[in-house]
Formats: structure tokens, C-alpha cells, sequence
């Protein structure tokens, strides 16, 4: 991104399904309804883009909400969905043969294929947004990338042993089966020349201009623009099983289901996190966040200014 701020650019790892169906909780910048989460207690998971939301139904279904400019609200019908991601303007869903449907922004500033390149066929593994591009694992575990590819971003690794994908802005981020990160793509703050080596990470993901990561003993490594605290403000502990990012900030999540975030807080996507535990899942949009958390929702969160909490009637990687 140039010199202004652009929420939401970032690419957000798929989404992993729950054993059971959360309420979703939305807090952080509500511009263009992107915390006005949708009704009824069926999501199993969620992912965030710029001023928009979406979420995976338990019935395999989508939903989505907020900013629609790009149509990225307007989710396919198809049904049988496993997993989900969400970029800028476009959004991605793998169905349970492993195909993957591709919707919202086609283009922008020239490049196109954003949405019409998705690769055909089935047995991918994961999906995730970048900010104008798209990346996906294949059923051999190779990775696949289309979209704007100007700053090197969908010129993937080889190998066949990815197990995981995220994308910032103009990088992208691939974990392998050995725990090891690759990055690469736009370095501009060294999001990718200090990715961490070694092979002891289980989970990644990207914020607009930075990265986190979660070690196997459980503590976080952050890299990249510091501008907002995005590395700096890194939580210490070992109590941490997943993470992920917004354009300038980040979350983690506790092995007790609390959340922890740190980074740019304008939007009071890092101030008016929930209190609590029991939460089951994290997402981080442009300027806002999201969480899942079961019924019965604790009371104490509807007190927090900014917050939007969803109630739901009872009801990926692959």
C-alpha cells in the first residue's frame, strides 16, 4: 500500500470449521455495517476483508455482510461449502470435493483475473485472499497463486508439502509440512527477508505489511512493518493456538478461548476486544475483528463499548 491507509487489503487464512455452532462476536470500525454480523447460531467459521465479513453456515452455506462495492457480499448459493477466505474485495469458499468458487472484485488498477482466474478442477486443500490475489493448496500440496502478480506475489515456492497459505497486501506466506515459513513477494518492510527460519511453526498469517506466526510450544513471532505496533506489541506466552491479522493489527487466541490483540487501535479494533473465555475462533478485517464463541454468550461482552454481539438459536484447510 502507498503512503494512506487501506483496510482490509490483506489476505485471511481459511477459516477451520468448529465441532459445534458459535454466535459471532464483531468489534473495531463498523463502517458500511462490516461489525453487523448476520442472525441465528449456525456459523462455524468467519473471515474478514475490507469493510466486510463473511462466514461459513453450518448447513455448508455462506453469509456475508457490510461493504459491497465489489459485490463481495454477494455470495454464491451453491451450498457444501468446507472452508472459506476473504481479500480486499473478493472472497473464496472450497466446496467438500475441493473445488474452489471465487466471487467480488474481478480487477482493479488494471489487473484482472482476480476472480475469473480461479483454477477449475478439485481436491484443493485450502484457499486464502491476498490483497489482489488469491492463493490456494493443491491436492498434491503444491500451491497454486493468480491474480496482480506485479511485486512477485503469486510467484509460489516449489515443493509439495505446503500445509498452509496466507497473504498480505503484495506478499504471501506458505507454511511446509516441516514447520518451516516461506514468504515472498513484496519486501518493502522486510516482510519477507525476515521471515523467521528454523521449523517449529504450526500456524502463519498476514496483515497488510506484516506477519505472525505461531511457534509449536506456543508463543508468537511477529515480522514486518512495525508502524502501529504490529511486532512490537507481540504478546509473550506460551498459551497461544491461533492467530491471525487485520491491515495493522493482530490477534491470538489463548488455549482457555480468551483473545489478545495488539497493533493500530484507531478504530478500537485492538482496545474494545471481548473480555472472557470460551471463544473458538479469530478473524482479523481491515479495521475491525470477529470471533466465534458459544451459547450462552457472557453477558459482561455486551457491555463493551463498540461491541456487537450476534445471538444464535441452537441448531480450511480440509
Amino acid at each position: 500500500m502507498k503512503a494512506r491507509w487501506v483496510a482490509g487489503i490483506v489476505a485471511w487464512s481459511v477459516a477451520l470449521p468448529n465441532a459445534n455452532a458459535d454466535s459471532v462476536v464483531c468489534w473495531g470500525n463498523d463502517a458500511r455495517g462490516a461489525t453487523a454480523g448476520p442472525a441465528g447460531r449456525e456459523l462455524i467459521a468467519i473471515a474478514g476483508g475490507d469493510y466486510w465479513s463473511t462466514a461459513l453456515r453450518e448447513d455448508g452455506s455462506l453469509v456475508a455482510w457490510g461493504q459491497n462495492g465489489g459485490v463481495q457480499c454477494d455470495v454464491p448459493a451453491e451450498g457444501n461449502f468446507v472452508a472459506i477466505a476473504a481479500g480486499w474485495y473478493h472472497g473464496l469458499a472450497l466446496t467438500s470435493n475441493g473445488s474452489i468458487f471465487a466471487w467480488g472484485q474481478d480487477s482493479a488498477w488494471g489487473h484482472g483475473g482476480i476472480v475469473s482466474n480461479t483454477p477449475t478442477g478439485t481436491g484443493f486443500r485450502a484457499v486464502a485472499g491476498g490483497g489482489y490475489h488469491s492463493l490456494a493448496i493443491a491436492e498434491d500440496g503444491s500451491l497454486e497463486a493468480w491474480g496482480r502478480a506485479d511485486y512477485g506475489q503469486c510467484d509460489v515456492p516449489s515443493g509439495n508439502d505446503f500445509v498452509a497459505i496466507d497473504g498480505g497486501y503484495f506478499h504471501s506466506l506458505a507454511l511446509r509440512s516441516n514447520g518451516s515459513i516461506e514468504s515472498w513477494g513484496d519486501n518493502g518492510h522486510d516482510q519477507v527477508t525476515n521471515a523467521p527460519t528454523g521449523s517449529d511453526f504450526s500456524a502463519i498469517a498476514s496483515g497488510e505489511r506484516h506477519c505472525v506466526a505461531l511457534r509449536s510450544d506456543g508463543s508468537i513471532l511477529s515480522w514486518g512493518s512495525n508502524g502501529q505496533g504490529q511486532v512490537s506489541g507481540t504478546p509473550m506466552g506460551k498459551d497461544f493456538i491461533a492467530v491471525d491479522a487485520g491491515s495493522f493489527h493482530s490477534l491470538a487466541l489463548t488455549s482457555n478461548g480468551s483473545i489478545v490483540s495488539w497493533g493500530f487501535n484507531a478504530s478500537h479494533q485492538v482496545g474494545d476486544t471481548p473480555t472472557g473465555e470460551g471463544f473458538t475462533a479469530i478473524a482479523g478485517g481491515g479495521t475491525h475483528s470477529l470471533a466465534l464463541i458459544p451459547e450462552p454468550a457472557s453477558m459482561a461482552l455486551l457491555a463493551l463499548g463498540g461491541l456487537a454481539v450476534i445471538r444464535r438459536r441452537k441448531g480450511a484447510t480440509r
